[in-house]
């Protein structure tokens, strides 16, 4: 059955779209449930409820961390609050070199002038105005680093078996800003975020590639291409529900990328959430996969204070991404 899906056209690769939900076609009563979703936005939370496991969900515990804007705080989750420390990474095991390119997470132009820096043997290279940059590694280093003036610094794995790597900066955030920054190899071709807002008493948003602007966020960079990035700004904080989810668009959309690559740890997504000077990354977990992960939500209350929590919940169904 061939139709033009309530809000998800297929405008990127001017294609005719076949829908299908859990590989079959999209029926009328599907359709009138999602029809119906329009008005809700967590109508669809039992997708993902049925399809993780248990205990995939972090509970927040007390204690609290001021953001940069004096008034905003965070509640920590089980797992703490901060991008991974250094324990975090393993030694490569052997020596090589690498060509890294740094990019803004906003924009996906080139950083030029970018300090790039090895763990361990802290070998060094600057960025040219390509936002490009080569260095060498030796067995012990683990991981390479970018920074930039103006920017919170980035850094990932080294690993064996590739010779190329993308650090993505975040431009330092203003005050009382946040931001959520997607990126991921070269497969799948096409991930996206969708970002939920249901302000306390006002209107919700549904903020992804279709509708990137609105009061309470905006999209700032759409990746298509693979890498990323797939980059959202908040100016301020509302109080409010905040649901962030990761859709698989190449194995959704059965005319364009037809369930070539699943969006398990192999596609190295990973998502970092910045609120105030708190940084949060969050990858795929081992085992774990689907065409859709829920990757977060938060709740803002009156004053301002975030509690964080982490989903890691995963969902076939399609139509989990939308509504």
């Amino acid at each position: 059955m061939l139709f033009m899906p309530i809000g998800r056209p297929n405008l990127r690769a001017g294609k005719t779209l076949a829908y299908y939900v859990n590989g079959a076609p999209m029926t009328r009563f599907k359709m009138l449930y999602v029809f119906l979703c329009l008005v809700a936005v967590s109508c669809n939370a039992s997708n993902f409820a049925s399809e993780s496991p248990k205990g995939s969900g972090e509970k927040s515990v007390s204690g609290s961390s001021e953001a940069n804007d004096g008034k905003s705080s965070i509640i920590q989750t089980s797992s703490g609050t901060n991008a991974p420390s250094d324990a975090s990474f393993t030694a490569v095991g052997v020596k090589g070199s690498l060509q890294v390119t740094v990019l803004d997470a906003t924009n996906n132009k080139p950083l030029a002038g970018a300090k790039v820096a090895t763990s361990d043997s802290n070998t060094t290279a600057t960025t040219d105005a390509a936002g490009m940059a080569s260095v060498t590694f030796s067995a012990a280093d683990s991981y390479v680093a970018a920074s930039a003036a103006g920017y919170v610094s980035d850094r990932q794995q080294l690993l064996a078996d590739k010779g190329e790597m993308l650090l993505l900066l975040s431009p330092v955030l203003k005050s009382g800003e946040t931001r959520i920054v997607l990126s991921w190899g070269d497969t799948p071709k096409d991930l996206d975020g969708h970002l939920y807002v249901q302000p306390t008493g006002g209107k919700n948003f549904h903020v992804y590639y279709l509708a990137k602007n609105s009061p309470v966020a905006v999209m700032d960079y759409d990746s298509k291409t693979g890498f990323g990035p797939e980059t959202m700004s908040l100016p301020k904080l509302v109080p409010g529900r905040y649901a962030y989810r990761v859709a698989n668009f190449s194995d959704c959309v059965t005319s364009f990328e037809p369930q070539q690559a699943r969006l398990s740890k192999d596609s190295g997504a990973r998502v970092r959430l910045f609120i105030g000077n708190i940084q949060r990354e969050l990858r795929v977990p081992v085992g774990q996969n689907g065409r859709v992960w829920s990757v977060f939500t938060f709740e803002v209350d009156a004053d301002l204070k975030v509690n964080l929590t982490i989903n890691n919940q995963f969902a076939d169904n399609c139509d989990a991404y939308k509504y």
